[in-house]
């Protein structure tokens, strides 16, 4: 059975949530990043769920995406600044773009943004 199979990305699991970490916070702050294609759909799946839970606006919320980031004026920004653009939508509030591969090793880039 396939219960909880999510993928690696060929990294620890201490590394891993590191990494995807500093990557969501790094779309929150600048409201794009540019890495490769698995890391970034990984990183959408998050953004898209934290979004939601941002969106409801609660002290219960807050305090669980702030379990996640571990930083209040990031929480802030969520909370103030972008879910709020989203209440009208059901989900889809990131968009992906593939750069084609990166030219030191070939992998292939993509880039993820806020929608407008």
């Amino acid at each position: 059975m396939r219960h909880q199979r999510r993928k690696r990305v060929n990294l620890n699991r201490g590394r891993r949530a590191g990494v995807f970490n500093s990557l969501l916070k790094g779309l929150i702050i600048h409201g794009k990043i540019k890495a490769s294609t698995a890391r970034v759909k990984q990183i959408q799946v998050l953004a898209e769920k934290i979004i939601t839970m941002a969106k409801e606006d609660s002290l219960a919320s807050r305090r669980r995406i702030f379990a996640y980031l571990q930083d209040e004026t990031m929480v802030k920004k969520l909370m103030s600044e972008i879910a709020p653009r989203y209440q009208s939508r059901n989900g889809g509030y990131t968009q992906l773009f593939k750069l084609g591969p990166r030219q030191g090793d070939g992998c292939e880039l993509s880039q993820l943004t806020f929608l407008p």
